[in-house]
């Protein structure tokens, strides 16, 4: 995925990151769990890439990696591109349903953006 970074052919990234995102909802996250860092979103990259970013991490957030996914998503809330910032809550969201041990940790952090 770190080609996009050199030659700005962002399609190979997404190619790649939309089979990841499929083989998450596969139940396969316990593979991208621990590679979490990986689909932290870039200030550079098109709004199609942080949007599969955003839904891969919703996917793979779990009990160990939970407290540096939320701080930063909680980056991502303040996002001057409107989109971002509406997918980073969604994303909150889907990391409650998902997680509801770490519900109340979540909430706790949204309780912030008031």
């Amino acid at each position: 995925m770190t080609s996009s970074e050199t030659t700005e052919s962002f399609e190979i990234s997404f190619n790649v990151l939309s089979h990841i995102h499929l083989l998450v909802l596969r139940g396969g996250n316990a593979y991208f769990e621990n590679e979490y860092k990986q689909f932290f979103v870039k200030y550079d990259e098109p709004s199609y890439i942080k949007n599969i970013k955003l839904e891969i991490l919703g996917l793979i957030a779990s009990e160990s990696n939970i407290q540096e996914i939320v701080s930063e998503l909680s980056e991502y809330v303040t996002d001057v591109n409107a989109d971002i910032a509406k997918r980073s809550i969604r994303c909150f969201g889907t990391i409650i349903v998902r997680l509801e041990n770490v519900a109340p940790t979540v909430s706790g952090q949204m309780k912030t953006f008031l």
